[in-house]
């Protein structure tokens, strides 16, 4: 079973209006060892196929349900893969800006701190571990490292079309890569919280308190992020561009260069390791019965080579954001192997009736 997709409605995982793809690229080879490592470009796209967990009865019962703002998916992975997640699509949907906390296996992938509630977090004047006063430029002593501003990912600063996390951060400008792995020992939040961290990942949707402005769209070169929902890819480079030539986005989608005279510009491309199948046999009958959970392996979340991609600061303080979160995506991910399983073991009608409340009264002529 083939779970690659460029399509939309089967790759987004959505909460209320906030959404977010997981790709399943190559994992890095790091280049050079210690500090003589060099961080390098980001990972290809290869987006893959998600599945509501409430569809299918099969799913472990320490999966957690959807409920409220909280929508909760399953994705087949593979071990010795990487990981990146993509919220640029969410700004096609929200008016306002967004920020986004990103949980890995119960820990927090910019500050790897253990993860309760969802909540933004800023790093002003304390260290958040030691609640002792930062050196310079948010320095901590006892930590050895300087801290970022925040514990999430925020549209405010990021430029358009960078909204998306490819690992764990290191340093300021670079993080490593997420790495699925079933070696315990390699585990970040293994190591970290130890039995206390969960085989999800969890991702927590902020929106400001007012709307953002329009963005502003280089229509000369038509590759910006663009508020109707073309969104950049999963890796930059340089390319020569004349009059009329395309290159093509993530959802399978051409965009043209109408400029009068050629010109070099920084772009997003598609590897030839993201051309996939789009379609997906999979059981589409309706089930009345409560499938025998499916035992699923579990894969520990690693920090791989270093990439080249910074968590850009908040310009703003936390009151500009609203306080509870819009919606918060949870990703049970799974080898592929036991989503098989699932699936195939049936899915149940979540949708119910299409007549609301009118589905029991007389209608029609």
């Amino acid at each position: 079973m083939k779970f690659d997709t460029y399509d939309n409605a089967k790759h987004l995982m959505t909460a209320s209006k906030c959404c977010v793809g997981l790709h399943l690229p190559p994992a890095l080879q790091s280049v050079g060892s210690g500090e003589a490592e060099v961080a390098q470009g980001l990972p290809p796209n290869a987006p893959r196929m998600a599945f509501l967990v409430d569809e299918y009865p099969a799913c472990p019962e320490s999966w957690v349900r959807s409920s409220g703002r909280v929508k909760s998916y399953f994705v087949p992975v593979r071990d010795g893969r990487g990981v990146w997640l993509n919220f640029n699509d969410t700004l096609a949907y929200v008016p306002q800006h967004v920020a986004a906390v990103v949980s890995i296996q119960g820990i927090n992938a910019v500050t790897g701190l253990p993860c309760a509630d969802p909540a933004l977090e800023q790093y002003i004047d304390k260290c958040p571990r030691h609640k002792e006063a930062f050196g310079p430029d948010r320095f901590c002593a006892k930590c050895n490292f300087k801290w970022p501003k925040q514990n999430y990912l925020a549209t405010t600063g990021t430029p358009p079309g960078l909204f998306w996390l490819d690992g764990f951060r290191a340093a300021d400008g670079v993080i490593r890569q997420y790495v699925l792995t079933a070696q315990k020992s390699r585990g970040v939040a293994q190591c970290l919280i130890g039995a206390e961290r969960v085989f999800a990942l969890g991702i927590s949707f902020f929106l400001s308190k007012t709307l953002r402005p329009a963005p502003v769209v280089e229509h000369r070169y038509g590759i910006a992020c663009t508020a109707s929902g073309n969104h950049a890819l999963s890796w930059s480079g340089s390319e020569s561009l004349m009059s009329g030539e395309s290159l093509m986005n993530g959802s399978g989608s051409l965009m043209n260069y109408g400029g009068a005279e050629n010109v070099t510009v920084d772009f997003m491309a598609v590897s030839d390791t993201a051309l996939y199948e789009r379609k997906l046999s999979a059981p589409s009958r309706s089930i009345a019965f409560m499938a025998k959970s499916v035992q699923v392996k579990t894969l520990e979340v690693a920090a791989g080579a270093k990439v080249n991609q910074h968590i850009y600061d908040d310009p703003n303080g936390l009151d500009f954001w609203q306080t509870e979160p819009d919606g918060i995506v949870v990703i049970n991910y799974v080898d592929e192997q036991s989503a098989e399983e699932i699936i195939n073991a049936g899915k149940k009608d979540v949708t119910g009736s299409p007549e609301g409340f009118l589905q029991t009264l007389p209608k029609g002529n």
